[in-house]
């Protein structure tokens, strides 16, 4: 399920990639837009210690986004409200 704020027809002045191209389309740009970005950041964690940080992080994000998806949608509205 697609929060409000997902929903957004545009991002930065354009129009959202689920507008223009569908939902399924923007999922599979997001899954490569992680894939290119874990292969740069394996690249430079040659050097540093990128990718751990970058794992971890990335952990942490998709469970807040799991549990956002949990909450109800009139909470949800209720929440945005607020702001």
């Amino acid at each position: 399920m697609m929060t409000s704020w997902t929903r957004l027809p545009q991002r930065r002045g354009h129009t959202a990639v689920h507008i223009k191209y569908g939902v399924p389309a923007s999922i599979l740009a997001g899954d490569v837009m992680m894939i290119e970005a874990t292969k740069w950041i394996s690249e430079a964690g040659k050097h540093f210690n990128i990718l751990d940080l970058f794992m971890t992080t990335s952990r942490k994000f998709v469970k807040v986004k799991l549990w956002i998806w949990t909450i109800p949608s009139s909470l949800l509205l209720r929440m945005n409200t607020l702001r």
